[in-house]
């Protein structure tokens, strides 16, 4: 009998929630032989600046931190990936977080989607 997932979206934001969730994503993976794919969306909107400040001196300095923390996302998912013990294909993209996630389950067609939550 084949098991009814096979496809996992870890949804991540790299924090400890988000580790207690790979952990338990990785072991449902494994255990049901499924396809994992761990997945951070990336939200430019809590940078939250308002538009009145775009064309404001030190803008730029705003832009490369946004930037930074971008490509930051994109090497802690890498390593994240490193960290697994079966292959993983990664997923980085842009946007609100939970319209994302559910874009890209659907888009992939996931079967399940395991996140973090805080407290």
């Amino acid at each position: 009998m084949q098991a009814p997932i096979k496809k996992i979206i870890l949804a991540t934001d790299f924090s400890e929630t988000a580790k207690d969730a790979s952990l338990y994503a990785l072991w449902l993976a494994k255990t049901l032989k499924a396809e994992l794919i761990p997945l951070h969306v990336f939200d430019i909107a809590v940078w939250n600046v308002p538009s009145q400040y775009y064309l404001k001196p030190g803008f730029d300095g705003i832009v490369e931190g946004v930037e930074d923390s971008k490509q930051q996302g994109k090497e802690t998912l890498r390593k994240l990936e490193e960290e697994f013990d079966i292959k993983v294909d990664t997923v980085f993209t842009e946007g609100r977080a939970g319209e994302e996630t559910v874009r890209i389950a659907k888009e992939l067609k996931a079967d399940l989607i395991v996140l973090g939550t805080h407290g």
